[in-house]
């Protein structure tokens, strides 16, 4: 397997050239596919999953019916069920834990909200509040494999959040049917609606509604090019988690690491798929060639054991990048701020610090795939160096904000004057008046 060498300047320009937008064929093609959608629905996309995904014919649903479940259930062998029911289980108790304006939720309309009146402030009412949105679209992706993972990584954070109702959208096989363990993971994980729809078109349902899918507030989870273009350009219609492109890994290692460990990691981020990137930032040179080295070895030992299939496998790049210090790796990270950093090599307290990136990876035992399927946290996370303004997707994603205020009438006239001075500056006399009326003047 070919392995690329960088050096620092080449691995800042990489980052920089990873952040590209999408070409305009992918940007054209989705318009299409959004506007047939919002104009013939149910019908567009009915084509639309005959054209893409092969699934056509006289029994052919859009919507997962109670028999397919059923069927599903017998097909999951019963010790991959029971892992999926212990990586929805460490998830929740995760975003349990983690949930920073659960607390508002139960905030019932006309309840007066709490007490946060200052010194000389006390006849104000002023709150931000919290509620959970009432419905919620998932995108899980298909095609090259199941990926149950990824509803327990969406749908267990819209349920701790109190989502009204949660909805997947998830391409089938030619034959018609879903992937039995992503049927599984929806009914354990308490998803309401599951459609046999994937790609772009996908997106479209979801956000204009057809027929058989309701129209969703916000959309989340992760998709190729196709589906994350699509995102963008319904982004204001509804709400969405983020833009990610390819998978991609920084691992910062140096004297001491394991070879071998480190190229399995690698590796392991390579075979997301085309595009995706495992990358190794080291200021130990014989660290970059011991890698390089166990990356040809160990591709080579699997190209022995399952043949060329190893080349559909892992077509992601591994990149090895040497710097003089450790000072130096650190800043790399900042310039790309990936989606997954693992840390595999004791750093100084200021400089762990310093360390960027959607999700961090600390300590040799940390394997990335830990956090991909059953540590806690959630596995859709921010790409191509969006980790600069984004993070993980979690239960605190499926809430909308809002402020609330309720003045009596003393707080209202101490308020009046400024107020109608403001809009005086502004030049608005009826926002003046309306404040004055309220100030008896």
């Amino acid at each position: 397997m070919e392995v690329a060498v960088w050096d620092e300047q080449a691995c800042r320009d990489a980052a920089r050239l990873r952040r590209q937008g999408p070409g305009e064929d992918v940007v054209r093609s989705v318009r299409a596919i959004l506007d047939d959608v919002a104009a013939r629905k149910d019908a567009a996309l009915l084509e639309l999953t005959q054209r893409f995904d092969g699934a056509s014919g006289p029994g052919f649903t859009l919507e997962a019916g109670p028999e397919e479940f059923e069927a599903a259930y017998k097909a999951v062998d019963g010790p991959v069920l029971a892992a999926i029911r212990r990586a929805i289980s460490r998830v929740r108790v995760f975003q349990e834990e983690n949930l920073w304006v659960g607390h508002c939720a139960g905030n019932r309309a006309g309840d007066r909200p709490p007490d946060r009146s200052r010194a000389g402030e006390s006849d104000r009412a002023a709150a931000l509040e919290a509620r959970p949105l009432d419905r919620v679209g998932i995108y899980i992706p298909g095609g090259r494999a199941a990926y149950p993972s990824s509803v327990v990584m969406t749908a267990i954070p819209a349920r701790v959040a109190g989502v009204g109702e949660v909805v997947v959208c998830t391409p089938p096989g030619k034959d018609g049917r879903l992937p039995a363990p992503v049927l599984v993971a929806c009914r354990e994980c308490g998803v309401d609606r599951v459609f046999k729809v994937g790609g772009a078109q996908a997106v479209a349902g979801m956000a204009y509604g057809t027929e058989t899918i309701p129209a969703v507030d916000k959309i989340v989870g992760p998709g190729n090019a196709y589906v994350t273009e699509a995102k963008r350009q319904v982004f204001g219609l509804v709400g969405i988690d983020s833009l990610a492109g390819p998978s991609e890994v920084l691992i910062l290692a140096g004297p001491g690491a394991d070879a071998e460990m480190v190229a399995t990691d690698l590796l392991a981020q390579a075979e997301h798929g085309p595009g995706a990137l495992g990358l190794l930032v080291t200021w130990d040179g014989g660290l970059a060639s011991a890698v390089g080295a166990a990356v040809t070895r160990l591709t080579a030992g699997v190209e022995r054991e399952i043949g060329r299939e190893v080349e559909r496998e892992v077509k992601g790049q591994v990149a090895l990048c040497t710097v003089g210090f450790p000072e130096a790796a650190v800043g790399l990270s900042a310039a790309w701020n990936a989606e997954h950093v693992q840390v595999l090599s004791p750093l100084p307290g200021d400089l762990l610090h310093s360390v960027r990136g959607a999700a961090l990876f600390l300590g040799p035992s940390t394997a990335v795939a830990f956090g991909d399927y059953i540590a806690g946290p959630s596995h859709v996370l921010p790409t191509m160096g969006a980790a600069r303004f984004a993070g993980p997707l979690s239960a605190n994603d499926f809430f909308r904000t809002f402020s609330r205020l309720e003045l009596d009438a003393a707080a209202a006239a101490g308020l009046s004057a400024d107020t109608a001075l403001l809009a005086g500056v502004e030049g608005l006399p009826w926002h003046a008046r309306s404040a004055t009326r309220r100030g008896g003047w």
